[in-house]
């Protein structure tokens, strides 16, 4: 039988808090409804009864309350406020046995009400929330992925006869089934679509725990499940536990014979890295040929210090980034390709660098990174990239410049490009210097046209202004 009401979330902790009456009667009602359902019994088979929509009910009557109480009170008594139920609702998710959808939902609203206040105390909120998800979207992406798997199994149907699940369509009678066998794992898919939006939005106010997901911790599997299988939730989860934390990244510009590295946090696709480029190597791109940098609009909304979206108009990239593995192609020689071999073929254009396909801007870089770096050198995993002007453009290429939105991703991510520095030949790693040779062995094999290279260039340095987020 269900538990007598507030017998487990409304401790004395909630009755000794300092609440306005509406605000503590909203919440009551809220715990209430939690305690109303028997111990081990699941939000999905709830939901028969209406339980969810019971509880999104309770949520919004409580976002009511503290959004009336905002209109009579002064600031610093609605964060007072904000602070003690957010502090009651972690303090739910911690100690009760939740269903997954439960859980979901309670922290979604103690989330929510975190991004309406500011704050010192409120930094710690969040802190605290981002802690406590951790294990919570552990359990729930690995019960989420059993369901998945079993997804997986069954058979598929058109699209035009069957229901989307995970990714797959099934028919109707199919995903009945799975739903009615596996009722807590298909409440675990359910909640991860939840889930996902305060965990991100507390990880991403907190590095130190995307850095973890780089590493053996527990996000660091909760990242490789939910890129097993898709929804929304494990879609936005997976592009957050990948986007580069303090990623080394090697940058090589055969044009001009230089390599850069650096360290790249944040920056979650192509495009955000470019923007964020261009404002580093202003010098060196206007001696490949690209006249203007990136905006400060452009810099500041994917530093993380400016809006998520300004209206600015999109900025066009005038360079191109592209990985070793993409291969270099000239007089027919296709130089080091995904396998490493060097194949011929007979596309005759002599006077052209047969580049492949560049990166879109929506390629994710945290995705790109290599795992088959010097594992003696300082770190053995890194981003290795090519950089190319417009004067370099690949026969394969099919959009001049792309054009950039002014818009990043994940609103409290910030993102930076630190520890900038210009290495030549003898300094570079060995794999690194096979890079750039392979590049240059390819640009001398032309006979009607070859880019200016030497190694050991003389060319000044080059010069780096630094982009500094504020970090939350």
């Amino acid at each position: 039988m269900a538990s007598e009401p507030g017998r487990v979330l409304l401790a004395p902790k909630m009755q000794n808090a300092d609440l306005p009456v509406t605000v503590r009667d909203a919440l009551s009602a809220l715990f209430h409804h939690v305690d109303s359902v028997p111990t081990g019994m699941t939000s999905h088979a709830a939901d028969g009864d209406g339980y969810l929509r019971g509880l999104d009910g309770a949520g919004a009557q409580l976002i009511a309350a503290i959004k009336q109480l905002s209109e009579q009170a002064s600031g610093a008594d609605v964060r007072q406020t904000v602070l003690c139920v957010v502090d009651l609702l972690i303090d739910a998710i911690e100690a009760h046995p939740l269903s997954p959808g439960t859980a979901a939902r309670l922290a979604l609203r103690a989330g929510g009400l975190l991004e309406d206040v500011d704050g010192h105390r409120v930094g710690q909120a969040w802190q605290r929330l981002a802690f406590v998800l951790v294990p919570l979207t552990v359990t729930v992406a690995a019960a989420a992925a059993k369901f998945a798997r079993a997804v997986a199994d069954a058979p598929a149907v058109p699209a035009s006869a069957g229901v989307f699940l995970c990714g797959r369509w099934l028919s109707q009678g199919a995903a009945h089934a799975l739903r009615r066998a596996r009722p807590s794992e298909h409440d675990a898919v359910q909640a991860l679509d939840v889930l996902y939006l305060p965990a991100v939005a507390a990880w991403s106010r907190h590095p130190e725990l995307l850095l973890s997901a780089t590493t053996t911790s527990p996000l660091n599997s909760v990242a490789a499940v939910v890129a097993s299988f898709v929804t929304t939730g494990a879609y936005w989860l997976h592009i957050l536990l990948t986007a580069p934390c303090d990623l080394p990244c090697f940058l090589l510009v055969p044009e001009v014979g230089e390599a850069y590295t650096m360290r790249l946090s944040g920056t979650v696709d192509i495009g955000q890295l470019a923007v964020l480029l261009a404002a580093k190597l202003r010098v060196v791109l206007r001696r490949l040929g690209v006249p203007d940098s990136s905006p400060p609009e452009h810099v500041a909304t994917f530093c993380g210090r400016g809006p998520q979206e300004t209206p600015a108009l999109p900025w066009r990239m005038r360079f191109r980034l592209r990985t070793p593995e993409q291969g270099v192609l000239l007089d027919g020689a296709h130089v080091r390709g995904d396998n490493g071999a060097k194949n011929r073929t007979t596309s005759g254009l002599s006077h052209w660098l047969h580049l492949h396909p560049p990166l879109p801007i929506t390629a994710k870089v945290g995705l790109l990174a290599r795992t088959d770096c010097d594992p003696t050198a300082e770190c053995s995993t890194a981003l290795v990239l090519y950089l190319t002007g417009p004067r370099l453009r690949g026969s394969m290429d099919t959009e001049d410049h792309p054009a950039i939105q002014c818009e990043r991703q994940f609103p409290a991510l910030a993102a930076s490009i630190e520890s900038l520095e210009r290495f030549r030949g003898p300094d570079l790693p060995a794999w690194a210097s096979q890079h750039m040779a392979d590049f240059f062995n390819a640009a001398k094999a032309s006979t009607t046209h070859s880019p200016s290279v030497t190694w050991a260039s003389s060319a000044a340095p080059t010069e780096c202004t630094e982009v500094r987020p504020t970090r939350v």
